[in-house]
Parts: C-alpha cells; structure tokens; sequence
C-alpha cells in the first residue's frame, strides 16, 4: 500500500461537490470540434450534433452477418456504414439522456431538415436512458429505439479509497492488493500529470490509446493527435493520472472529468510494452476510484468495456438505447421494415452473460 499512502493521499473529510459539469460545458464542446475538425461538430442551445459513419456491423456479434456488413461498409458505405447527423457528444458523457431531453421539444422535421444540410440519411441520438421522459417523446416522433451497450456506474461509500477497500468482499480486496502488490514489486508509480506535462507526454499518451484501441472488440470513434497535442489546452478541466515504470517512463495513463456529484472516466491506455503485465490496467483503474475520492464525488462513471471486472469492482450497469430515425424516404423505409430484426441482431447487448464474456 506505499504507492497508496505516497501518492494518493486521502483528504479528511469529504465535502459535496459543487455538482460543475465540464462535459456540458462549451468549452469542452469548443474543444472537440477543434480537436476533430473532420466531424463537422456544431453546437445549438448548448447540444452538439456531428457527422460521422454509422457502421451497423461494429455492435454485432461475431459471424456471418458481421462479416458480410464490414464488407459493405468497406465496398458500399452508402449502405453499409451511412453518414449519419448525431445528436449528441461523440465522445464523454457516454450515456447521454441530459442532452437528449434538450432536443426533446425540437420538431423531427427540425433534425431531418439538418440531417439532409450534412448529407445525412439518419438522425441517431446516442445512448439514452430507456426509462427517461425524453425519450418516449422521441419514440412519439418517429424514432426507434435499439439497445446500446451499457454503461457503468460505481458508488463510493466511505471518504476513502481505504473506505472502499474495506467495503469491498474478501474475494475482491485480495485481488486488489495482489495488483498493488505487483505494480508496486515492479518498481513503477502512478502519479497526476502536471499541465505542463501534458503536451510532453502527448506522444506517449496517444501510442498508449491506439495500442487499447486496436485491440477493442468495438472500434469507438477515434481521438486525433490533435486531441492529445492540445489536452494543455483544458489546464485542470481534465485530470490525466499516468503509470511510470522504474526509469521514469509513462506506461500508461487514465483520464477523468468533472461531471457534477460524478467523476467521469474517460479515455484509457497501456503502452504496447506492458500489455497484461506488472497490472498497468488494474492499477489505472483504481487510480480512478482514488482520484474520485480525491475529488469528493460520490459516484464514478466506468463507461463501457470490460464488464465482468467493473462489476466485481461494485460497478452497477446501466440500460442504454439509440434511439434512431430516417432523415430520408429511403433510410424512413429501412428504419420500419428493420426495427425487428435490427433489435433481434443487438439482443446480445441486453445479455449481462454474454457482456461479462465478450467485452
């Protein structure tokens, strides 16, 4: 536990957070659309909306289906992997009901007419709450909803990362601590990023994310270059915590944002070097739970991926939709005739088995 008392010391008490969302802010809007200019990102009454493919076979599971679409996006994209206008972030938040409830009020042929602006044949509007009033009104409009994979939500009880260890079941706290134990055996750190840091380590900070990326079942929307050159840019908006091996070398980094009462885990890496080993990944991962703490949050969102090891930390799952409709004649027709089959190809989505298993 020296890495723990070295350099994640607890604050004595926890005091409520001030409840500032930067992931809501236009700032962090201003930033994307600077930092990933080819999404054509805009931003109306504080909603973004932006312009990227809708790539059907990246959800689905492994076969024929999904082998024969990727062959489509690849050969057809008008068909396979359309270009579609998102209401929404393209990155954090993940879940986005909050953004969703503000174009709630806003007419369909309002995003149709947007839509088609961009050259778009769909509206997508990304990750909402099933439950949510804002989306029943959408689904009134002509959308349809599909199940999304779910995001993960973990409470911290306690004040403390100590707090939360003892909070935790034997089987889990051991397992924990053996992780410390080996980062901590191999010599290496884990530490916050300074600003001026941050544009030194971009590199680093970028090879770690692609390595992570290319290695994911579900290709996520790609961060630039630019993305990581700039991060200096946000100063202490964003929170990048990295792994340091013994001779001083960044291993690999976690990210986190103020997102009101909640710390908001964002990107994730691990330099090709120290894949599956000395527990990089782990201890990222409870850097993030002690960097919640840190920051008097009362929740931490883990976002998708890696199912089965965010719930055996505690981390609760939480149903997600898409909720989709067609901006043109042509994509209308497909959206009524496919909705069935769309939502029996995602039923794997609504799977806590095959989740755990896969991703």
């Amino acid at each position: 536990m020296g890495v723990l008392a070295a350099k994640f010391e607890p604050k004595p008490n926890r005091t409520p957070s001030d409840g500032y969302s930067f992931l809501e802010s236009s700032a962090y809007f201003e930033y994307l659309q600077k930092t990933h200019p080819e999404l054509r990102m805009t931003v109306e009454d504080g909603v973004p909306y932006y312009v990227a493919p809708l790539k059907f076979h990246e959800p689905l599971r492994s076969g024929w289906l999904k082998t024969a679409l990727r062959a489509l996006a690849i050969y057809w994209p008008r068909l396979g992997a359309p270009k579609a206008l998102f209401v929404g972030s393209p990155f954090e938040p993940y879940e986005q009901t909050t953004l969703g409830a503000k174009t709630a009020v806003l007419k369909p042929l309002t995003l149709q007419k947007l839509a088609r602006r961009h050259g778009c044949g769909l509206v997508v509007l990304t990750n909402q709450s099933p439950q949510a009033e804002a989306t029943a009104a959408h689904l009134k409009q002509g959308f349809r909803a599909l199940p999304s994979f779910p995001d993960v939500e973990l409470f911290l009880p306690g004040a403390s990362f100590a707090d939360y260890l003892a909070h935790q079941k034997s089987k889990t706290r051991n397992s924990m601590l053996r992780n410390l134990r080996r980062f901590e055996e191999a010599g290496f750190t884990v530490r916050r990023l300074a600003p001026e840091e941050l544009k030194k380590y971009s590199h680093h900070l970028q090879r770690a994310y692609h390595h992570m990326r290319a290695r994911a079942a579900v290709k996520w929307l790609r961060h630039t270059s630019k993305y990581f050159a700039c991060l200096a840019d946000l100063a202490d908006a964003v929170i990048v915590d990295g792994a340091f091996d013994q001779r001083g070398n960044l291993v690999g980094f976690v990210m986190s944002f103020h997102d009101g009462e909640r710390l908001h885990g964002g990107r994730i890496g691990v330099v090709p070097s120290q894949h599956r080993k000395n527990a990089v990944y782990f201890r990222l991962i409870y850097a993030l739970i002690e960097r919640a703490y840190l920051e008097n949050k009362s929740h931490l969102v883990l976002e998708p991926t890696s199912y089965a090891f965010k719930r055996f930390l505690g981390g609760t799952r939480k149903p997600l939709v898409n909720l989709v409709r067609g901006a043109t004649p042509f994509w209308g027709t497909v959206m009524f005739l496919g909705i069935k089959f769309g939502k029996f190809c995602l039923r794997h989505l609504e799977s806590s088995s095959w989740l755990n298993k896969n991703l």
